[in-house]
Formats: structure tokens, sequence, C-alpha cells
């Protein structure tokens, strides 16, 4: 013992002078008590005497890691075999032989806190949302008979095998599912092929409820998760990364997303899981960022980010590119670049947003708590890959399963929907798993959001109602719901872009970021998020977009100024002006382009066509003097061009200077025209 010679007193069974037993140190090891001299028996057995123990051993050994909190001696024997209950070493072959034998090589049957310390936070802590244990639950873990089976009733068990299952394996110590039978263990916690589809969703399949103090947004009821083939199996986050426990290999496919932020010292890889408690709500996995609450759109960013980014989510970006945020799976340049997106001056900001999403949301919670996160147009568990392709009304993969407003019965020309109209009619039930693009947006944007007209802004930052503009009863407007009756259908001569007659949009067609890496309108450096190579309206730059003092309206004589460029006239991305064939007299008519108005600011396109140009009252999308101030031609008052073309109810009647269809109170172009169309 460090150089002194040791000394055995056979009658009084007492060693001296060693480190062990006479108060000598070696490296940072000293003795609980100076001049332990430890009463011994025989060379095997110990005299069961806690006094004896603690003059080596503190009482318990460590106030903190995984002896924080055990009583001493009688939790001795919980995870070393070889001391019994009262502290008497029945083994001295195991006793300080340099091998840690406890928690890991447990032969089973132990109570799991008797190791593992969480237990106390997970059965009623309101500081962290968690796996929530019960008093009245079965806190032996058995190594036979029954294991717990309840979804409600929940134990350290009702997740993890006892150690005997799994000592051979530790990356294998989750039961298949929370009703499986004993012993049957998985090294993955989801399974495809398995009836309950693995662990989490055999539980998570139905909704749970949660304690108050784990409520998100008020909701107090969990994700009822579809683990089938047509379900998450079809996800896009439906992939694994792996962790190690030595050479033992750990699947994690759901825990990758829900993984807390606690100490993990038995996994030896870099990346790491656990689902026992966290500060983030949903048990969101930080991802090396600061753990928050309510993380938000900071949780999806530490994937949909790309290496070059500064501190996506809150912490370092992540180090491999075009792969999510574990180096698992291939990502695409547009997934990468939402976080970029996202800075961008106009933009849902969804950064002034945190934790107002429920899962179960309503009309009456999307106007009651103004909010635009991640969730509210993307479904974690069953967006897919695969963006929108113009001129198809098809769903995109990625808006799979978000949640949506619909129409059941629409008004009359420029009459709106009804309240009880959309669906859901009431506004005390969830909303639709969306079907279309637009229903999407019409959560918000819609009369379906008691709030619309207070969220926008006023003048022309104001929201409008979209059921309204693409009411398919209008006399005008874009195809977004339905294709357009053939009668107000352009002809193909009038349509470029790759649009046809009779194709149907969606919003994201126009308004999407200006990013070429990706699609949606995530962000952008164009005012409205106005998508396609042509970006200006109603003015001549992009700069004047969304203004009402803009500097140069664009007008028919100059419609291909900048075309090709971001300051190119927006309608040229769908629309030829003057076409080749089936010429549009107004538009080419020498007059209006170049002679007599050709000066005059009357003639400028948002002088007749609607400053919101989503659909309108009368053909063509024209604006007279009775249109809504925020469809004419500055976007937030009455003046407008038209007032010299006459009152609301006698200016319009058709769109063909040719045909004689047009009346105005200038005396110029009365050839026969009667009127017939007014807002």
């Amino acid at each position: 013992g460090a150089g002194a010679t040791p000394g055995y007193n056979d009658v009084t069974g007492t060693c001296s002078n060693t480190y062990c037993h006479f108060g000598r140190s070696i490296g940072s090891y000293a003795p609980a008590t100076a001049n332990a001299s430890v009463t011994w028996k025989d060379s095997l057995y110990l005299v069961g005497s806690t006094a004896d123990c603690q003059k080596c051993h503190a009482s318990p050994p460590s106030t903190t890691g995984i002896h924080a909190g055990k009583a001493f001696p009688a939790s001795c024997n919980s995870c070393h075999s070889h001391v019994s209950i009262a502290g008497v070493i029945t083994d001295s072959t195991l006793h300080i032989n340099g091998v840690v034998d406890g928690g890991g090589v447990s032969s089973g049957g132990s109570p799991c806190y008797g190791c593992h310390s969480m237990y106390n936070v997970m059965n009623g802590s309101a500081a962290s949302f968690h796996h929530v244990l019960d008093d009245a639950s079965p806190d032996q873990a058995p190594n036979t008979g029954t294991y717990p089976s309840s979804q409600t009733v929940l134990a350290c068990t009702s997740c993890h095998t006892d150690h005997n299952y799994f000592n051979a394996n530790k990356g294998a110590n989750l039961r298949t599912s929370y009703n499986a039978v004993a012993g049957t263990i998985n090294n993955h916690d989801f399974d495809a092929t398995a009836p309950s589809y693995g662990l989490c969703v055999s539980c998570h399949s139905t909704a749970q409820t949660k304690g108050t103090a784990q409520a998100v947004a008020g909701s107090t009821s969990t994700i009822a998760i579809d683990g089938s083939a047509t379900g998450y199996q079809a996800s896009m986050h439906n992939y694994t990364s792996t962790s190690l426990f030595g050479t033992s290999k750990f699947s994690a496919n759901c825990v990758k997303c829900h993984s807390d932020e606690q100490t993990k010292d038995k996994q030896t890889s870099t990346n790491k899981f656990g689902t026992h408690f966290s500060v983030q709500r949903s048990l969101l996995n930080p991802m090396g960022s600061t753990p928050q609450a309510a993380a938000g759109a900071d949780f999806c960013y530490r994937c949909h980010s790309k290496t070059s980014d500064v501190n996506p989510g809150g912490g370092t970006a992540k180090s491999a590119a075009l792969k999510d945020y574990f180096g698992s799976k291939a990502m695409t340049a547009a997934a990468e670049n939402i976080f970029s997106e996202m800075q961008l001056a106009n933009r849902h900001n969804i950064s002034s947003y945190k934790g107002l999403h429920k899962d179960d949301e309503t009309r009456a919670g999307i106007a009651a708590a103004k909010h635009v996160e991640c969730t509210d147009c993307h479904d974690p568990h069953l967006a897919k890959s695969g963006n929108h392709t113009a001129g198809s009304a098809t769903l995109a993969g990625v808006l799979t399963g978000a949640a949506g407003v619909g129409v059941t019965t629409w008004g009359a020309n420029w009459a709106g929907v009804a309240a009880t109209a959309y669906n859901p009619s009431t506004t005390t039930v969830p909303l639709i798993s969306a079907t279309a693009e637009w229903q999407v947006c019409f959560k918000c944007h819609s009369g379906a959001n008691a709030n619309i007209t207070t969220w926008g802004g006023t003048g022309a930052a104001a929201f409008t109602d979209l059921a309204l503009e693409f009411n398919p009863n209008n006399a005008s407007g874009h195809p977004v719901v339905a294709a357009l009756p053939v009668a107000n259908r352009l002809t193909a001569a009038r349509l470029t872009g790759g649009w046809t007659p009779g194709s149907v949009m969606t919003c994201s067609d126009c308004h999407a970021t200006d990013s070429t890496a990706s699609k949606g309108p995530h962000g952008s450096s164009v005012k409205w998020m106005l998508a396609g190579t042509n970006k200006a309206w109603p003015y001549t730059t992009t700069a004047d977009n969304g203004t009402s003092t803009g500097t140069t309206l664009y007008r028919l004589a100059t419609y291909n100024t900048g075309a090709g460029t971001a300051n190119g006239l927006f309608c040229l991305n769908c629309h030829t002006i003057r076409p080749a064939t089936g010429s549009n007299s107004w538009h080419s008519n020498s007059d209006v382009t170049g002679g007599e108005h050709g000066g005059n600011a009357i003639m400028a396109c948002a002088s007749c066509h609607l400053r919101v140009p989503h659909g309108g009252k009368i053909s063509r999308l024209l604006q007279t003097t009775g249109a809504p101030a925020r469809y004419r031609s500055n976007g937030s008052t009455a003046t407008s061009s038209w007032d010299f073309w006459g009152t609301s109810t006698v200016n319009i009647k058709g769109s063909t200077f040719s045909s004689g269809n047009f009346n105005s109170s200038c005396g110029q172009h009365n050839s026969g025209g009667t009127g017939g169309e007014a807002w």
C-alpha cells in the first residue's frame, strides 16, 4: 500500500498501514475516513456494520450522478449483487476489482429508480415536459411475469424491458409495444412491419391526455399518429439515425426528433437519444441548440438550413451539407434553403410566434390567437417530399396532412361565403385535412378567420378575403379553386409560360420565395412574395410594390419595360399582352397605346384592372368607380382614374374595344353600349 508494509491483526481482524485502511491516498482517491481500519471476520465476509462501510464509502458514495438519492447501505444491492441489503459483502472477489458492475449488468428484478434518478422528475414534476410515470404504477422492474400494459398508468417498464433481457445487446432496451408480452425487445422505435408499428406508435396511435402542465397552447391532447403505409411510412421524415451502446446499435426514428437534452452516458456515439424529460414541449430534440419551452421554427431550422448559415435555430450550423442535422438523410437544396428564406423582408413571420399552434386547431382558435408556425402549413408526421407542379391542382407532397378550411356552398357573384358555409361549418371543431393548397391558405386569409380584417393592417397592407375573391361564381378571377367556366377562359394565344385554357392554379404559383433553390411562400425580398421571372406590380420596379405612392405605373405603352427581369411586369409570366393571334383590341389600339391616351395615367394597367387581381365582380378583372378602395389603382383610397369613365351603374358590359360594348362619360366611346356590369 503506497510503499508501506501492510499489517494484519488476526486477533482483531483489522488491517493497517495500507492506502485503503490507513488514510493514505493514491491519485485522487482517499478513504472517506482517515485511518480507516475496517474489521474483517475472515477473508470473505465483511462484518455487517454500517459504520465499517462508511470508513471507505460516503453515505451514499456520492450525491450526484447514478448514486444520487440512494439509501445507504440498503440500496447497494440493487446494483451491486455481491452486497447484501445489510451491507454485507457476499463475494469479496467482486469487491474493489476494477470493474463497475452496477446498473448496466443488473440481473433484473430491481426497482428502476434505484439507479435511474429521472424517475423522480417523471413522476410528477411540473418543471419539465415528460412521459409521466405514475405513483400507482408498478415500479419494480420484473424480469419474469407480466409487464405493464396500460396506456394511461405508466411505469419505466411500460417502454423498457428489464436488464436481463438486453444485457448482451444494450441497444435493444425497448419493448416492441406498450402491451407486448414480457421479454419482447427492440433496438428500434418504429417498425413498419409490426402490427402496432413499434413502441412509440403503439401508444400514440390514439390521442393521449396530457396534464395541464404539459399542455401545448392550452391543448391537453397529444397527436394521434398514423403509422401506416399511407401515413407516417410515406412521410419524408420516416428515416432512422443511429446511436451506439458500444457496438450495440439503436436505430432512432421517432426519437431522432423527440429526444431530451439529458446526459446519456451509456451511449457512446455522437448522436444520442432518449425521451424522458425536457424543458421543450413535445420533447423536441434541441439538436445542439439552447433548449426552450416553445422551440417553434427553431426546431425545424436545425435541419432545414445550410452549413453556411449563422446560428440557425439557436445553435451552431450542422456539419454535413445536403444532409439532415444528424448526417443521416439526404436533403435537397430547396429543403435546406428554408432558414435563409425566412430571414428575408417579406415573409410569413414565423419567428414572432411560438407555442400558439394547436394540433387540434379550430377556426375559433385561429381567430383568437394570430400566429403562423411551420406546423400551420406542414404536418411533420405526414408531409411527403415533392413541391407543387405549376398547372396541377394536386396537393403538393410537402402539404400532405396540413390543416385547412374548405367551402361547402359558394355565394353568388362577389357575394363571398357565409360563415356557416365553410368546412368546418362551426368554429369549435378541428379543421379539416386539406386536399387542396387553397384550403391551407383559407384558414387565415378568408372569412373563415373571424379577425381577418385586423391581421394585415390598413390600406394597401390590409388582408383581403380570398374566399370572396376566388369564388368560382364571380364574373372573373384566376382559377385557383376550380377551372374557369369555358365562357370566361382566355384563348391559348393569350397565355404563356405553359398555361392553357382550363388550367387550375394554386396560390403558390403567384406567391413564393424569390429563391431559385426553393418553392413556396416562405419568404422573399419582393413585396407580396410575387413569384416568377417578372415580379413588379403595379409599378415598374419591385421597390414600389405594395406602396400607395409608387413612382411609375405600368402602362400599355410601356408594358415591356424590364421584361425578363425582376422589374418586369408580373403579368408577363402567364399572359401575352398583345397576342400574335386573336388580338386584344384594347391592348393594341393606337389611341390606347401611343396616341391620345398614351401619356395619360388613366391607361395604366392598374387603372383598368384590379390592383389585387385575384377575382372580381365584373369581367376580365376590371375595376370601376364602384370597386372597393383596396382593389383600385393606389390600393388604399377611393381615388381612381376610373372616375373619368362614368358611374358605377353605367360602366361596362364587355371588354372588347371594337364591339361597341363600352359606355363612358367622356363621349368618345359611346358606340351603342348600354352597360350591364357594375360594381
